[in-house]
């Protein structure tokens, strides 16, 4: 699997942009946030299929490496589970607040 867009750097400078969002209006921030969220849907249905067909190797020529393959799937769907919750928190909080006033 290729770098994803949610891991490692990139998710540091997309975690910057939040940290930095309050100087443009909340909307901004959770525009990316909404996009972060998105492709973590993605990932981790991508994570949920791949369980599924480690799964189907059970009993096959590698089934002494099914459990550590599913190990390693399960990681990646805990750490997107995670990173969704996180999207819904910052959302609730992003919508709810005041653009910021011009001076």
């Amino acid at each position: 699997m290729g770098r994803r867009q949610g891991s490692g750097r990139l998710s540091s400078i997309r975690l910057l942009k939040v940290l930095h969002g309050f100087q443009a209006p909340p909307h901004v921030t959770a525009d990316r946030v909404r996009r972060f969220r998105t492709e973590h849907e993605a990932i981790l249905e991508r994570y949920e299929l791949a369980a599924g067909e480690l799964e189907a190797r059970r009993g096959g020529p590698f089934d002494r490496a099914v459990p550590y393959w599913l190990l390693t799937a399960r990681f990646g769907e805990l750490a997107s589970r995670a990173f969704l919750a996180w999207c819904d928190e910052a959302l609730e909080v992003l919508d709810g607040l005041e653009p910021p006033k011009e001076d």
